[in-house]
């Protein structure tokens, strides 16, 4: 048995689809509509509540993103909402700007070097 719910807009988040009791760090929507992030054994007391996710930002169609190739170099790519922008995307290698693409591929670059 399906059952759809109304549930709110709320601006930066978006729902997982989840249905559930919240644990550490989940953002979860409360009887009284507001979002909330459990945080402790207090907010154990909450029963079923939906899932939310703070939402990612993504580019515009034919706007500039920015990634880390293979050679862990930053590049940018438009986003055409193809294979490629939809891989880096949901694998995290999908940034705003250069600089956030820099710091991520100089964390990876120490990966390498300390042999993690």
């Amino acid at each position: 048995m399906k059952v759809e719910i109304d549930l709110p807009e709320i601006e930066g988040y978006e729902y997982t689809g989840e249905f559930r009791k919240p644990s550490g760090g989940d953002y979860f929507l409360t009887e009284g509509g507001h979002y909330c992030r459990y945080v402790s054994a207090v907010c154990g007391l909450v029963g079923l509540r939906p899932i939310l996710r703070k939402k990612r930002w993504r580019a515009e169609k034919d706007d500039p993103y920015w990634f880390i190739g293979s050679d862990l170099v930053c590049d940018y790519s438009k986003e055409t909402g193809d294979a490629w922008d939809n891989l880096r995307f949901k694998s995290g290698n999908y940034f705003q700007d250069r600089q956030q693409a820099e710091a991520m591929a100089e964390k990876v670059r120490a990966l390498f070097k300390e042999g993690v």
